[in-house]
């Protein structure tokens, strides 16, 4: 305690005092003299009241009596930690418990006393070091009062955050995700092991030594995922740290194995890959092992890290497409034009799923599962080929028998009549692969645009292919696309064949400021120019200088690509996507000398062809000489190694898709439709174990005498047989009978009116959910039925109106947006169905 102050002749303490001075006056007021105490005299001391400061601290006019509750100490540490630009103003004129406590929490943790503050916010803060060093000097008596009105009212999760953070160093974050795997939720049924529940109890000391409840840990597992979810999709750059710090942890305390368990740590991650390799690898591929192999994908899929951009998921995603894809039936095309269906409406798919999973994984033990499941689609695809080579061979040998259309058929029976009803830009994609194509025209599709194919009597559904020249390249392939007919050229060449403004790599240079050449852009926006044709080289470039297989092609790496679908869109054009050729990637080829040979191809004066080639020679054969020795394999090459190939007999050179695009929700041109979705069946849903989804083929043409009746009119643009990918024959489902006799299902009818489907429609859909389990991917339906999803769409909501009574919901749709289940069960009660089979 002070002295007392003394005045500068300060009389001896044992002094009497004066006469004058009364004997009950105070002994400060002798110490401090006449001249300090006779102007005071008749005044009195008034000791502070603390209490008393805090409305005028916050600008009120008075405080919440439950104020004092928390202990004197509050208005000291109000003052003390008041920050530089005081405290906000209470809005309601009386000083409360939140405001007073979130002001002196936000205050003493270095942060905006103006800035709200949650559970949230709160644990993403403790993670800042400056923070955690303020939190940790805080006296104990506050740090604790704090902590318990913090647990009050932001929850147990913000409690728990503040006696780690004074505790320990180690992130907030990292302690809550390895909370998540320690005391998992109420999902995850398994038994606590030996080491899990050591691991808790040695948890304990980073939280104050206080016993953990599973109610507090999964509070703070909760609020944390929350929290680093957010900071994920944000871009964080510290996440990564605290996943490193929440797996180190787990090690410390005695459970490394806990890391793996979770599904967001990427150890979590990893040994979910690992699970899917092992699966690959004990699996038999042809049907038995598939449930197993789905489910280690679903579970592999649900990891947080799946989203990631590392690759991972999707590598895994397709490499379960391709073990579908093996165990599905393989039916022998019977005709050329049922091997280049066969190509459009999966093969190309099988190249696409193929080329992700070759770029592997950084998980040794997936890439060693990877090669084993391309070793066996690399065989069944070269079978393809093979049969391919020789249906070409023997078309060309004799007068023409199966009609395939050429690149040289683009112009005049797809391009010409679209330009008879809509103007149109034609693109030309200069060594896209039909499964190239499938990805780009996926992007494309995904950014406003709808594709559409011809509307055959209303047996149009798929994307159509054609033949390139041969041998497939440019100059014979390009040449005849923009002539019109078989021939070989350059670009001055097909300039002036084309007969419309044509743009080839150097016309498109633009000048500064601009995305595109004036004159482009003024031909699209010209109704007088009909048809813009447009040369993009990226994909065919990069066959020479970068890595075609390592790419996945998009609508924005290939330059000027997405300008000319924005400039196209506001010119109101309808789009013809195509391509000269396709191309293979190099992937380990032979290197097979010859004189005179181009990368793949070489002539007939080189010698015969052996059992990986083909000689052709006929009316495509535009090589010199008109014959030409060209590989069915894609993994031969005549000249130097590149990084991808075209001029072979392969289907991924020789075929050319031809995709027909217009805005989303515009009207189709006359004699096209909306298409459905392209993929096949077994890219979204699992197979079914019984003959798969294959191609109608139709039996070889004969030669015959000219008929002498009148012409049937046929289609001007003539690809081949549809392919189907559904049994000529559905199975019927001995249910569905019952269900539209049902007296519940008539009143259904009824009330629905003119909006109801027709039983056969209802009949197809119900046939198709009942034979893929009641869930099936939207897509897959939609194909199914031929028509598209918005198409799809429509029908459901009809569907729903029919099947999902009195609210109950037998027709949903799954929180995944993409899966329609049906409730086989649910609609056998509503219905008072017998037992379904």
């Amino acid at each position: 305690m002070a002295a007392p102050l003394q005045s500068p002749q300060a009389p001896h303490r044992n002094r009497r005092p004066p006469a004058h001075q009364p004997l009950n006056q105070p002994a400060w007021a002798v110490q401090l003299g006449d001249a300090v105490t006779i102007p005071s005299r008749g005044q009195r001391v008034n000791f502070l009241d603390e209490w008393s400061t805090i409305p005028e601290l916050f600008s009120a006019v008075s405080y919440d009596p439950q104020l004092r509750d928390y202990g004197n100490w509050l208005p000291q540490s109000l003052i003390a930690h008041r920050p530089p630009g005081g405290w906000p103003k209470a809005p309601s004129g009386i000083v409360t418990a939140d405001l007073a406590m979130s002001g002196l929490l936000t205050s003493v943790l270095g942060m905006s006393v103006n800035d709200s503050i949650d559970e949230t916010h709160l644990l993403v803060a403790l993670d800042v070091p400056e923070i955690r060093t303020r939190w940790a000097v805080v006296s104990p008596e506050l740090r604790t009062a704090l902590t318990t009105w913090v647990g009050r009212s932001f929850g147990e999760a913000a409690r728990l955050a503040l006696a780690a953070s004074s505790a320990s160093k180690i992130s907030v974050l990292a302690f809550g995700v390895a909370l998540d795997v320690l005391w998992p939720d109420s999902s995850d049924a398994r038994s606590p092991a030996t080491e899990q529940i050591a691991a808790r109890t040695r948890a304990e000391r980073y939280f104050g030594s206080a016993p953990i409840s599973p109610r507090e840990a999964r509070a703070l597992a909760s609020a944390s995922r929350q929290a680093l979810l957010r900071m994920s999709l944000a871009g964080d750059s510290l996440v990564p740290a605290v996943m490193q710090q929440a797996e180190t942890w787990l090690a410390d305390i005695g459970w490394t194995e806990g890391a793996s368990r979770s599904d967001l740590l990427p150890a979590g991650f990893a040994a979910r890959a690992v699970q899917l390799a092992e699966a690959l690898m004990i699996a038999n591929l042809a049907s038995v092992d598939l449930p197993r192999i789905e489910g280690v994908l679903n579970d592999l899929l649900d990891h947080q890290l799946a989203a990631g951009p590392s690759g991972e998921a999707e590598a895994a995603r397709m490499v379960v497409r391709l073990v579908r894809w093996l165990a599905s039936e393989e039916s022998a095309p019977q005709s050329l034009s049922d091997c280049v269906s066969l190509h459009m409406a999966d093969g190309s798919w099988v190249d696409r799923a193929a080329a992700t999973v070759w770029t592997g994984s950084n998980f040794e033990s997936n890439a060693a599962a990877y090669a084993r499941v391309l070793n066996l689609v690399q065989v069944r695809r070269s079978l393809r080929d093979r049969q391919f080579a020789k249906k070409i061979s023997e078309e060309l040998a004799g007068p023409p028998v199966d009609t395939v259309s050429g690149t040289e058929d683009i112009l005049p029976h797809v391009v010409k009549p679209l330009t008879g009803v809509t103007g149109c830009l034609l693109i030309v994609l200069d060594g896209m692969s039909a499964a190239t194509a499938n990805s780009i025209v996926e992007d494309v599709v995904n950014s406003g645009w709808q594709e559409l194919v011809e509307d055959l009597e209303g047996l149009g559904r798929s994307r159509r292919g054609v033949l390139s020249a041969i041998p497939s390249l440019t100059t014979f392939s390009r040449t005849s696309l923009f002539a019109g007919r078989l021939a070989a050229g350059q670009q001055a060449d097909e300039k002036r064949s084309f007969g419309a403004p044509l743009f080839h790599k150097d016309d498109l240079r633009a000048p500064a400021g601009a995305r595109l050449p004036g004159d482009l852009v003024a031909g699209l926006n010209d109704p007088r120019k009909p048809l813009i044709g447009v040369v993009l080289n990226t994909i065919d470039d990069a066959l020479a200088k970068h890595d075609p297989g390592g790419t996945t092609w998009t609508l924005n790496n290939i330059q000027h690509l997405a300008d000319l679908l924005q400039a196209a869109a506001l010119a109101g054009r309808t789009i013809i996507l195509t391509s000269d050729h396709g191309h293979v990637v190099e992937r380990g080829s032979e290197h097979r000398p010859v004189a005179g040979a181009a990368a793949r191809w070489r002539p007939t004066s080189s010698g015969p062809a052996a059992s990986d080639e083909v000689e052709l020679s006929g009316r495509r054969v535009l090589a010199p000489g008109g014959s030409a020795v060209v590989p069915v394999v894609e993994n031969l090459r005549y000249s130097q190694k590149q990084a991808g190939y075209h001029g072979g007999c392969t289907l991924a050179e020789m075929i050319v898709p031809v995709v027909v695009l217009n805005r989303a929700g515009a009207p189709a041109p006359k004699g096209w439709r909306v298409a459905p979705p392209q993929t096949p069946g077994w890219w979204n849903d699992p197979v079914r174990i019984h003959p798969a989804d294959n191609v109608q083929t139709r039996p070889r043409a004969t030669r015959k005498a000219k008929s002498t009746e009148p012409r049937r009119e046929q289609p001007l643009f003539q690809f081949g047989p549809e392919p189907v990918t559904e049994p000529a024959a559905a199975v019927a489902v001995s249910w569905i009978p019952e269900l539209m006799q049902s007296s519940m299902y008539q009143d259904q009818r009824t009330r629905a009116g003119r909006r109801a489907l027709s039983d056969s429609r209802v009949d197809e859909l119900l046939t198709v959910l009942a034979q893929h389990g009641g869930r099936i991917h939207r897509d897959s339906l939609a194909r199914a039925g031929g028509v598209s999803v918005a198409e799809l769409t429509s029908e459901l909501a009809a569907l729903r109106r029919l099947l999902n009574v009195e609210g109950y919901q037998v027709l949903t749709q799954d929180s995944d947006g993409v899966t329609v289940v049906l409730d086989i069960g649910l609609m056998t009660e509503q219905f008072s169905l017998g037992a379904v089979r």
